[in-house]
């Protein structure tokens, strides 16, 4: 133990909340931090925890000690496993100092490193159940073994092929670029705040599908992605008025803005078949003016409040994601079969799971094929896409509580490796 070791036990406010693990019985350790929980487990094997039990779990210059590659795929494979969140580190093969022996370049080469190793009296380190020396791509491929690189193939296929990807394709709209600005925004934003907040001021090109994003960054506290998507938007319309001047803007505010609305007002013609919102599925079945857009307004307030919620407690990516995208397209009375573009995508995570134990289950695929079956339901009179959706949405907002603890024992935030 020294000052430079254990960090997150000296400065984390709740070391309470932590639960460290080593090989060994760890006195010096367990007396210099009597409030840290502490397991001792066996090496090379499962760790002795439940699935999920930690909201991350973090490793500091492990993993180059376990011993094979397989061992390092078990590692992480574990901590995968146990936690929501992991951060793993490990010192860099191309550092001009080897960290463990302090031999400088030499390291870059395993036959000068074994030389200068047995030179030095330090071939103990030179024994690749030591050390293994870990550069970039090595722990990348460490890491992505954990999805099996087979299915990444079949997943690209499957979302070229996916009907809202088709529709896209065929009707020319734009929807691969502003699925691309969601779904990469929503990605970006715990460790790109700036660069999501850029994609979303992006998105504003097509401000109905963003309709849940400022409650939702307001819900997580993301003034940096908020300032970046509010100077991004601003840049976009300056840039606008000094290529177009302030005309084209004065008429879509008054003369497009009217249109838009006295063509849902009329609800005729070959747009409305294309129509998947709450709104339109209202109308479809006979509704007034009036009461669709009270029906659209009540599911829009229940899906945002749901939303909310599930933004602050989920810490999956991926699933918050899926979340957003799904409630994007229950918000606004304008969503279109190709607008289901992001959604195509989110449908595609969950398909080719990394897991791949789980069957798709039946709202999946009817989310799936929803975009081509709008039109002929339509035109029959049954506007229950948005059903679909709700559905859908509601298995996402499912899985985000099931993530949640159901005992009354706080789940602890984080376990330590080495």
């Amino acid at each position: 133990m020294t000052d430079a070791a254990n960090v997150l036990e000296r400065h984390y406010p709740y070391p309470d909340h932590i639960t460290a693990v080593g090989l060994g019985t760890a006195e010096a350790f367990r007396a210099a931090y009597p409030a840290v929980a502490y397991r001792q487990i066996s090496a090379d094997c499962r760790l002795p925890f439940p699935d999920g039990s930690f909201d991350i779990a973090t490793s500091n210059a492990v993993l180059e000690h376990v011993g094979s590659p397989e061992n390092q795929r078990l590692m992480v494979r574990e901590m995968l496993r146990v936690a929501r969140v992991v951060f793993l580190t490990v010192p860099h093969r191309y550092f001009p100092i080897e960290h463990h022996t302090a031999i400088p370049f030499l390291h870059y080469h395993d036959a000068t490193f074994r030389w200068a190793c047995g030179r030095l009296g330090k071939a103990t380190w030179a024994d690749e159940r030591n050390l293994i020396l870990m550069s970039r791509a090595r722990l990348a491929a460490v890491t992505l073994s954990q999805i099996p690189a087979g299915r990444r193939v079949g997943a690209l296929v499957m979302l070229a092929l996916a009907p809202a990807c088709l529709i896209n394709a065929v009707g020319g709209q734009n929807c691969f670029l502003t699925a691309s600005l969601l779904l990469g925004g929503l990605l970006a934003l715990d460790r790109r705040p700036i660069l999501a907040g850029i994609l979303f001021g992006l998105l504003t090109c097509k401000p109905h599908l963003g309709l849940v994003l400022p409650f939702a960054l307001l819900a997580l506290g993301a003034w940096r992605t908020i300032g970046a998507a509010a100077l991004t938007t601003l840049a976009l319309v300056a840039a606008s008025v000094g290529a177009f001047g302030i005309e084209p803007w004065q008429h879509y505010l008054g003369a497009t803005s009217a249109f838009q609305y006295s063509l849902l007002e009329r609800f005729s013609g070959f747009y409305p078949y294309m129509m998947a919102s709450v709104f339109a599925g209202a109308r479809t079945a006979g509704l007034g003016m009036s009461a669709a857009w009270i029906l659209q307004a009540a599911v829009s307030l229940h899906v945002l409040g749901l939303t909310v919620w599930a933004v602050r407690r989920t810490r999956d990516p991926r699933l918050r994601a899926g979340v957003l995208a799904a409630a994007a397209m229950l918000l606004t009375p304008y969503a279109f079969n190709y607008d289901l573009t992001a959604v195509a995508a989110i449908l595609t995570w969950r398909l080719f799971r990394a897991d791949g134990e789980e069957a798709p289950g039946r709202v999946t695929i009817l989310a799936w094929v929803l975009p081509a079956m709008i039109m002929p339901l339509q035109m029959h009179g049954f506007g229950g896409g948005s059903l679909v959706l709700i559905a859908l949405f509601a298995v996402l907002i499912r899985e985000v509580a099931a993530e949640m603890p159901q005992t009354a024992p706080p789940m602890s935030p984080a376990m330590a490796l080495g």
